[in-house]
């Protein structure tokens, strides 16, 4: 279905669940997204990725995951520490990332 794709969102900075985010931009045309995780590993890191992940499996959103920008955080966030090559590989293995 022809649709609009959202080249660069923050998920977790609309304060829903990815189920309830799918749920209100899919109406308004909305078909795919790239979503951009580095609020969520600058908080949880590499499990904070994969957990992204596994959510948005089996929605009827398309949601491909990028390697987050902005990790580590600048001084203004409390991360949980930097990612390491080794995070990163295993978040690039993941289908949509």
């Amino acid at each position: 279905m022809p649709g609009f794709i959202d080249a660069h969102v923050h998920i977790e900075s609309s304060k829903l669940m990815v189920d309830e985010f799918a749920r209100a931009v899919l109406p308004r045309g909305t078909t795919a997204v790239v979503a951009d995780p580095h609020e969520i590993a600058n908080v949880l890191g590499r499990d904070g990725i994969h957990w992204l992940l596994d959510a948005c499996e089996n929605l009827p959103l398309e949601v491909f995951v990028m390697a987050p920008a902005n990790v580590p955080a600048s001084s203004l966030e409390s991360p949980v520490g930097p990612l390491a090559l080794d995070d990163m590989r295993s978040v690039l293995k993941r289908s949509h990332a």
